[in-house]
Order: structure tokens, then sequence, then C-alpha cells
């Protein structure tokens, strides 16, 4: 069908030459007209008969004159301008012969020309063939050999479509979106993606991450919520230090409304101030100045003097609420680090505080709970204490002596007088029950009763002792060093490389791999297929007991089969189980 709307040859009568229509003329009929002198438009009595190409006659008109356009239902215009001035007298409108052959043959010349992808409809029609959604069948192909050559013609989708994506594909290339689309396009199908470098041992590749936080209270100047300081920077007014706020928390602590900025990106160092951030909150008004007040917090607890003698995750508590843990310890129970559990926040600071510039704030340390055992060798009035493991103790370190043999002798505090070793220690010691002219040996226990001597660090800052944040970097069962793949046929190809990547689909590589190769693949690296096939199959039966499927099930498949649970049944039928390939050997050992 022709696409032109309009064709030539419903008007090609009004564009025939003069001397073609000499001595063609039949008289079609006689209407009443009337003229205006020099004008080219007539009235008449009605125009239902009358077509463009007629020929106007009438004694008073000498030149020739032809319809050019019908008007309205009483008027016409014709071809040449009447001299005379008529009014309403008879006129013959005469036709064209529509018998004429050489009429006839233009006619059908100019069809000839309309018809699809002759030379008038192509002329005409240049702009839609160049649309997909227009062109004609026999343009398609060349629409593919001009545009995407190497992409194949097996193509699952609708041709016309797919030539609309040619520029998705190419400026997509190298990328999981391209690879999509042809998918979509050559197997009406989908494509999954796994990188084998995310599973490649890196040396130093964790990431250490420490939270950086300030505690504040609202501020008076401005407006402006607390909460909009997210992904807003903020300037201290005396510091003039800076940050970027990434989370906002709310937190009360007694009657006290304390908001905690989690920072990014800091410069400077935060005091005792007020701190400001500009927002743009709505884009139909001026932006709103958030203000607050720093406040010091618990930021850590630095360790004078461990001591001996704590467990892994006893409490400490600081003056004005703070806890703390003990995280880790030595041999000996000597503190090494202690985490801060609650922060808290010190909007009043105590005078000694105040005086030392908010640094500081008392520590109530507990008592050490821990008991080492070991021999006691007590000769004028000295003790040589040599311990299983290692005691911990420094000279001038006290803590308490019993002899669980001796019962009568109660628990005693001694002071350390020399440090032999991490496992031995003397100490001067006397008790009326014990000659001390007699050396003596005895199995002993010495109980920790020193506090550890700990320092509360107030700040404004506090920085976290950190942690990972991914598990790259960690050696595991789902983490392989550089290589092959486990079960790589071609020990040269490299499965576990920063520059491999997997493509898995329910089709198979040899399918896909030269084309995506020719369109898709990004240069310099590898690609692997993974079949991921999931189809159903039918099977029936109908066992006389309880029994094992397998025991009487027979497959039937005409394609891949691939994860069966074996299952029990009773007088049952079974039919649709799905079955996958991961499987196919187990069943076949079934069977």
């Amino acid at each position: 069908m022709s696409r032109i709307r309009e064709k030539l040859s419903k008007i090609f009568a009004s564009q025939i030459p003069e001397f073609i229509r000499v001595g063609e003329y039949n008289v079609v009929n006689v209407q009443p007209i009337s003229t205006t002198g020099s004008s080219k438009i007539v009235t008449v009595g009605d125009t239902n008969d009358i077509i463009a190409g007629d020929k106007l006659q009438h004694p008073a008109i000498t030149n020739t004159v032809f319809v050019t356009k019908v008007l309205s239902s009483t008027k016409v215009e014709v071809s040449n301008a009447i001299v005379v001035t008529l009014s309403n007298q008879n006129a013959k409108f005469i036709r064209a012969d529509s018998t004429s052959t050489f009429v006839k043959f233009l006619e059908a010349y100019y069809k000839f020309l309309e018809q699809d992808k002759g030379a008038q409809e192509v002329l005409q029609n240049a702009r839609k063939y160049g649309d997909s959604d227009y062109t004609s069948d026999d343009l398609i192909e060349q629409f593919f050999v001009n545009y995407g050559n190497d992409i194949p013609r097996n193509i699952v989708t609708d041709k016309r479509t797919f030539i609309k994506h040619f520029r998705d594909i190419y400026k997509t290339k190298g990328t999981e979106e391209a690879y999509k689309l042809l998918f979509r396009a050559m197997f009406n199908s989908k494509a999954e993606f796994y990188y084998p470098s995310e599973s490649v041992l890196k040396p130093s590749d964790g990431v250490w991450k420490k939270d950086r936080t300030i505690k504040v209270i609202p501020g008076q100047l401005g407006s402006g919520n607390p909460f909009d300081f997210k992904n807003t920077k903020i300037t201290g007014q005396t510091s003039k230090a800076t940050a970027v706020v990434d989370t906002v928390l709310r937190l009360f602590e007694g009657v006290v409304e304390i908001y905690e900025l989690h920072l990014e990106n800091i410069k400077g160092t935060f005091v005792r101030e007020d701190i400001v951030g500009t927002k743009l909150i709505d884009l139909n008004s001026s932006p709103v100045t958030i203000t607050a007040r720093t406040v010091p917090q618990l930021s850590k607890i630095e360790i004078i003097d461990g001591v001996a003698g704590y467990e892994v995750g006893t409490v400490i508590n600081v003056e004005g609420g703070g806890i703390c843990k003990i995280e880790s310890v030595d041999a000996s129970g000597k503190i090494k680090s202690v985490k801060v559990i609650a922060s808290k926040v010190y909007p009043v600071l105590s005078s000694e505080a105040s005086a030392q510039g908010y640094n500081a704030a008392p520590i109530i340390s507990p008592t050490p709970t821990s008991i080492t055992s070991g021999n006691v060798i007590l000769l004028n009035g000295v003790g040589s204490y040599t311990s299983i493991f290692p005691h911990g103790l420094t000279k001038g370190n006290y803590a308490n002596i019993y002899f669980e043999s001796l019962p009568n002798i109660l628990e005693k505090e001694l002071s350390v007088k020399y440090v032999l070793d991490s496992k031995r220690f003397t100490f001067d010691y006397s008790t009326p029950e014990i000659n001390p002219s007699i050396e003596i040996e005895l199995k002993a226990n010495i109980r920790y009763t020193q506090p550890a001597n700990l320092f509360a660090n107030l700040n404004i800052l506090k920085e976290s002792t950190g942690y990972w944040l991914n598990n790259k970097g960690k050696l595991s069962e789902l983490v392989y060093i550089h290589g092959p793949a486990v079960n790589s046929i071609d020990r040269s190809k490299l499965f576990y490389q920063p520059y491999s990547y997997v493509v898995k689909s329910d089709i198979s590589i040899a399918d896909w791999n030269t084309t995506a190769s020719q369109l898709v693949h990004p240069a310099g690296t590898d690609v692997f297929g993974e079949l991921d096939i999931n189809k159903e199959i039918s099977g029936n039966l109908e066992p006389t007991g309880q029994s094992e499927v397998w025991d009487y099930f027979g497959i039937t498949s005409d394609s891949n089969v691939i994860l069966a649970s074996t299952t029990l049944y009773t007088n049952s039928r079974v039919t649709n189980l799905k079955v996958t390939t991961d499987m196919l050997y187990v069943i076949f050992n079934y069977l």
C-alpha cells in the first residue's frame, strides 16, 4: 500500500497541458453564471457537477478559461481573468472526454509512479524510509549492513524495534547493560554477572574505618532543626574548624537533649564553641542557618598503669555517667585497651576538669578479680614467689596472698620487693605461725587487689577504635589466591584475576561468545560463561508402598536436566517435579 497521502493521480487533470485537451471535450451541463470584470471568481447556480479542469464557455468570453478550484457551493476560481461583467447568464461547463486513451495513459502513468518503491512514492516519502517503523522490508537488511553488520540476524525480537537500539549497544559497549540488551534481543533471556576479582585476596585491601563524632546541644542563634545538619558543611565559630556531617542521631542523657553528629573530611580541631551550617531546605525560600553548641564528651580512656588481674569485659564506670569495658588484657590480666560504651556528655564541668581544659574526669576503677597460683619459699621473713603464669606485678605493686594448706593463716597483703622475672618476685612476709629461721615451701594463691590507674579523656571529638568496613583482604573459603579456576582445563587462562568476568545465563557460552566478543566485550578482559538452567520435566509413578521416588522414577527429556530432592511418597502420584543438572550424577546413581 502506498504511503502517499495526497496522490498525484487524483489531481493530474488540472496539470495536463492545454493542447492535450483540444478536441476532447463534451458538454457536461449548463449553469447560470455571474462575473465581475477582470476577476477570476465566477458565481454559478450549483457547483456539485463542476470539477477542476472543466472548461467554461460563453459567447461573451473570448479567451480560454478552465476551472482551477471549487471555492464553495456557488463559487469557483478559473485560470484566466474574465474581462466582461455578466449577470445570471447561461454558460457551458465542458469536461474532458473520460474515454480519451491518452488521458487514461497519463492517469495510469501517475498511478505507476505512486506505487510502493516507485519513483514518486520514494521521493515523497524519503524521510519515512529512514524510519525503521515505516521503511520497507528490503531496507531492513540494509540498516543492519550499515549500522550493525556484526549483529546476528537470528535475533528473536522484532528487527524494526531492535534497529532503534543500535546506538544504545554501541554507547554502552563494554558494560553490563550492553550485554543484557544483547541477550534480550538474541535469546529473549536474562544475563547476570559475577566478577572473580571480588574473591581474590589482595594484600592491604581491607578498609579500616574509624567513626568520628561530636555531640551538640541546639544553639540559640538563627533557626533550623539539628537534623538539617545532615549532608551539610559545619564551621566552628571559634576554632574555624570545618567538617561535613554524614549522620545525625538524637539522644537523651537524663533531661538533656543531645545530638550526635558523625563527621567526615575534618579540617582543624573543634573546641567548645558554636558551630554553624547553612542549608537550602526549600527551593522557594532563602537558605536556613543551623546552629548548635558543642559539649565535651568522654572520648577515650588512657591507661597509666593497667596492673594485673583483670578480665576482658569488666565494666569501668566514669564519674558523670560514662561507661567503659575492658577490651583486651595481656597474659597476666594487665589492661591493654578500654572501649568506651557510653560516652556521655559533660555540659557542666567540675572545677578540676575545667582547670585542666575539660580533659579529665574521675574514674572509679574496679578491683581486679583474678587469682593466680604458684609456690612460695619462706625464709628469714622473705618470700620468693614462683607462679605458673606471668604475674604481671612490678616493684611496689601490692596484692593479697593466702595458703590453702594453712587455713589458720589469714589472707595477708604483700608488697613486691624485687621482680626477678615474669614469673618470679620477692616480698617481705612474717607471721607468728611460721618459724622464720626454717625454710619452708608452700603452695600459695595471689589475689590481685590493686586497682588500675586510668585516665578519662574528655574532648569535643570522639574517635572510635576502628573496625573493618568489609572482608576484603581476609583469606577464607570464599577468597582465593590469584590464579586459574580450581577445575580449569586450560591452566593458562586465569579465572581469579582482576580482569575477568562471568556471564551467568541459561544460554551456553558457545552460542553467544563470538557475537559478544565483536559487539560488547571489553578489551583486555577475559570472559567466562556459567550455565544456569532451571527447567521443569514431568514424570508419573504410582508406588505401592513407602519408597524413595528415584527407585521408580524414569526421566525422559529432550533438554538439559539440572537439583532435585529425594523425597518419600506413599500411595501418591507425582508430577511436574523440578529437576536441575547440578544433581544429575546423584539422580542417575539412584536410577
